[in-house]
């Protein structure tokens, strides 16, 4: 059966689980789900730990938007999980990341020209030089959350399965049936890998190759 929407997959997490009547059980599902988003969009655990996963960062979740910066200071879209790429718009080369305590220093000796260099702090992003330009993103971003009146979404129908077996994960996690609930976290952990991978290949076709980069005058 595909997985399309907030139907078929709490069907399906029923018939896997063999509880579709069980009325405590299935009060959990919405639970399921939004734990499963968690996982699926921030990962889990660090390498090594059995409960590890990687984030998801498919091309189904890589979009292009823009931000407004005022003064060297704008906010990031609330949607927004990772940055790929950013730049002023209308210029050739992109801005590059510094932490806060370099960047404060940066520009503390950097008040004017094109901003070349960008921070983050929570969910506002600053530039220095400060100035007041129009940036272009592309990130990648969460979606609304799958509910039963939110039933369907981008990510959902791109990978049902994916969000299957991270709430199968939960769903036998809580009924405390530890060696099924790692074995579909296995399968998940898996299937994200296999998106990330192809999402890789796709922006970079054919083999890496490591340049020298000509310092910018």
């Amino acid at each position: 059966m595909a997985i399309t929407d907030y139907t078929t997959l709490r069907a399906s997490i029923q018939s896997w689980t063999a509880r579709s009547n069980d009325t405590t059980f299935n009060a959990q599902i919405p639970n399921f789900v939004s734990l499963a988003e968690d996982r699926m969009y921030n990962g889990a655990g660090d390498r090594g730990d059995p409960i590890y996963s990687a984030p998801l960062r498919s091309k189904y979740m890589e979009v292009e938007g823009t931000v407004t910066v005022t003064s060297g200071v704008g906010t990031l879209p609330d949607s927004a999980l990772e940055i790929r790429e950013i730049s002023v718009t209308d210029q050739l080369t992109g801005l590059e990341y510094l932490t806060p305590e370099r960047f404060r220093l940066f520009a503390a000796n950097n008040t004017s020209g094109t901003p070349a260099y960008f921070t983050t702090r929570g969910s506002t992003i600053e530039v220095a030089p400060a100035s007041s330009v129009t940036l272009d993103l592309t990130y990648y971003r969460s979606y609304d959350p799958i509910t039963a009146s939110n039933t369907t979404g981008p990510l959902l129908t791109a990978h049902g399965f994916i969000y299957l077996e991270c709430c199968l994960y939960e769903a036998f996690a809580f009924m405390q049936a530890d060696d099924l609930a790692l074995a579909h976290l296995a399968r998940a952990r898996g299937m994200i890998d296999g998106a990330n991978r192809t999402a890789s290949n796709i922006r970079t076709a054919g083999p890496l190759r490591i340049r020298q980069r000509n310092p910018i005058p």
